[in-house]
């Protein structure tokens, strides 16, 4: 999976975060995170929005660790990398 932060001085927890997800190799590699500054997206290969449900709100403050788990647990389940 890849990521693109697209705020202007992001976070270093967010840029922690964005470490986190390039190096998760259970996650899918053909979807992109988007951090805008008002809400998260996913975009497929395809360049198409995958609906997520995310809440809309300040997603640039500083990431707490609660926030972070919760985070990487949801793209575990919704986006896992097909087991063949």
């Amino acid at each position: 999976m890849k990521t693109e932060l697209h705020v202007a001085t992001p976070s270093v927890e967010w840029r922690a975060f964005e470490q986190m997800i390039k190096h998760k190799h259970e996650l899918r590699d053909d979807v992109t995170l988007v951090v805008d500054l008002d809400r998260l997206r996913v975009i497929d290969e395809n360049k198409q929005e995958i609906t997520t449900g995310l809440p809309a709100g300040n997603w640039t403050s500083n990431l707490d660790l609660e926030t972070t788990m919760s985070l990487l647990t949801w793209l575990d389940v919704r986006f896992a990398r097909k087991v063949a």
